[in-house]
């Protein structure tokens, strides 16, 4: 007779990147619902925290329209939420999952875990 030990739980590490669209598959990229997260931290800090009256999220055309798409669309969802008008808007030349955030007066709002930009 010969007993064996059988594995039940789950495995701990799980990989949450996706293979980039852009250089088809020489690099690894955050998928959307990981943006999406961020997006929602970042946005619940500027207007619960930071009290910014006006924040426009500028992101690449493949995360506005994953933010933008459906009824309702994540973007409405967050309006919703905060009782503001969120703005999103495309910028073709940001990289594919970079996200920046202008404030009412157009000027970058820097969060704690941006790199400074030149």
């Amino acid at each position: 007779m010969q007993i064996t030990r059988q594995r039940v739980r789950q495995a701990t590490i799980i990989e949450n990147t996706e293979v980039c669209p852009t250089c088809k598959g020489t690099g690894k990229v955050k998928p959307p619902i990981v943006i999406e997260d961020e997006i929602a931290n970042a946005l619940d800090f500027l207007y619960e925290k930071q009290h910014e009256p006006k924040v426009t999220v500028v992101a690449h055309p493949f995360v506005y329209a994953y933010l933008t798409k459906g009824f309702p669309s994540i973007r409405m969802k967050w309006s919703l939420k905060y009782k503001k008008n969120v703005r999103i808007v495309s910028n073709q030349s940001s990289r594919l999952m970079e996200v920046h955030y202008l404030n009412e007066h157009g000027e970058d709002i820097v969060l704690w875990n941006e790199p400074a930009r030149e």
